[in-house]
């Protein structure tokens, strides 16, 4: 089931790269709960559902261009799973390059991430689902 997992979620990450958010739906539930990096926004907020994962591509995109999204380690945890992902991209205000390192966490049910929720530490993200370094 975990291998299972890490497919799942390196195919939405394709997907993503490929296809862009419309793409990735097909590996999210319809009900989605999606938690971004906090304060990653300046109204920063929990996101639900298909709509909500649009609107969060929808504000992020009217700040920075995302190039791309770089898996690096997928850190199995039964029915989560921990993906520390680099985001590229450029700011749209001054056409600076730019990347962030972080850590989604994945909660999958039945083929399809129910819960996406982002840190900004290791620890933090390992933490969330039971694991320690």
């Amino acid at each position: 089931m975990s291998q299972e997992n890490v497919e799942i979620a390196r195919q939405g990450y394709e997907a993503l790269n490929r296809d862009g958010v419309d793409g990735a739906l097909q590996f999210l539930d319809r009900e989605i709960e999606f938690v971004p990096i906090p304060d990653g926004l300046p109204d920063a907020e929990h996101f639900h559902g298909h709509d909500g994962v649009r609107t969060w591509f929808k504000k992020i995109g009217e700040v920075f261009v995302i190039l791309g999204w770089e898996p690096r380690e997928y850190i199995d945890a039964g029915d989560q799973l921990v993906v520390e992902v680099t985001i590229r991209g450029r700011f749209k205000a001054t056409d600076i390059p730019g990347q962030l390192a972080y850590y989604q966490v994945w909660t999958i049910r039945n083929g399809r991430a129910v819960h996406l929720e982002a840190y900004l530490d290791r620890s933090q993200a390992l933490e969330a689902v039971g694991l320690s370094e």
